[in-house]
């Protein structure tokens, strides 16, 4: 019985420090939402103003053939692994 109540207790530990780390987050998006909204109120910053991302130079990665696998070249013949 007392593995099943030290069980429970480190669960307890364990569930009491992931709703803590849950809180901060929250917190820190709550006052980041909050900073937001005071600087729009402002008037010292408009979405409008800001450069829109897909005006930007984005880089876009190379198109993969996905028939053939990277790195092999297609034999002519297959050659099993145990000969």
């Amino acid at each position: 019985m007392s593995f099943m109540m030290l069980s429970l207790q480190s669960l307890k530990i364990i569930v009491r420090g992931t709703q803590q780390s849950i809180k901060q987050v929250l917190r820190e998006r709550w006052y980041a939402w909050e900073d937001a909204r005071q600087l729009y109120e402002s008037g010292e910053y408009s979405p409008a103003d800001a450069q829109v991302m897909e005006e930007e130079n984005v880089y876009e990665p190379p198109v993969l053939d996905v028939e053939e696998p990277r790195g092999e070249s297609s034999p002519s013949h297959k050659v099993h692994p145990s000969s």
